[in-house]
């Protein structure tokens, strides 16, 4: 990174915009981060101001993030973009967050069976592509998706998101492909703005894509997401007293 493009970018951007301001910005970070990218190819625009912590915070999470995101059979970018890197960094950094696959045909029809899939004809039932992640382990996602709000909200609400600003936060992973709509959700007509996502004019809507609102009278800020084909959700912030504790952020 050259001095002078860093030093340009600390004057627009003079305050980190993930701890609210606090801290004087040191560096850029990309969000989503770079790794969660094929070949690490992430969108023009999508670089936000960052305090030397605030950017390092969410190291292992990016990590997490960059293997949880590939892991989906509507992944079209599946043959071509290797898993085996991220397993690997995750099982020697992060070994407790790494998702737990069958490992014989009786463990995979128990999973199956409760997961409501059918196996089909043609597979053994340990080979068909299936892996559960552990709730504490998607609960290690939400400094990834705080920052993913804090990000949105000064990209296009053009102010820092305070430092105590709670958020509601109702995420999922592609186990909502069971269901007879699994996307009616992205389309909600309060979400009408849909950003540009390209990198050198390429659309990287198969990577990252979200609808966003703002409300100037209530102040609220929200937007739905889907990362690749496996992460989805919804946030809204601030958010009021009388949210479910668990889906705050």
């Amino acid at each position: 990174m050259a001095r002078g493009s860093i030093e340009t970018f600390r004057r627009r951007h003079p305050l980190c915009c993930f701890c609210g301001g606090a801290k004087p910005t040191e560096t850029r970070d990309e969000v989503p981060p770079r790794s969660m990218f094929v070949d690490r190819v992430w969108p023009d625009g999508y670089q936000f101001p960052a305090c030397a912590d605030c950017n390092s915070a969410s190291r292992r999470q990016d990590q997490v993030l960059a293997l949880f995101a590939r892991m989906s059979f509507a992944d079209k970018f599946a043959e071509s973009d290797s898993i085996h890197p991220f397993i690997r960094g995750v099982r020697n950094n992060s070994p407790e967050f790494m998702p737990i696959v069958p490992q014989s045909s009786i463990e995979a029809k128990k999973v199956l069976r409760e997961l409501g899939i059918e196996k089909p004809h043609d597979m053994f039932a340990v080979d068909v592509p299936v892996a559960l992640i552990d709730a504490d382990a998607l609960k290690q996602l939400d400094n990834i998706y705080r920052k993913l709000f804090c990000a949105l909200f000064y990209k296009h609400v053009g102010s820092i998101f305070p430092s105590n600003g709670r958020i509601v936060r109702v995420a999922t992973t592609n186990q909502i492909f069971d269901r007879e709509s699994p996307f009616d959700w992205l389309f909600h007509e309060e979400l009408s703005n849909v950003p540009v996502v390209q990198r050198s004019g390429k659309s990287l809507h198969d990577q990252f894509f979200y609808r966003w609102s703002y409300d100037a009278a209530s102040e609220l800020f929200a937007f739905n997401f889907h990362l690749r084909f496996s992460l989805f959700g919804i946030m809204v912030g601030p958010a009021k007293d009388d949210y479910e504790e668990d889906n705050l952020i």
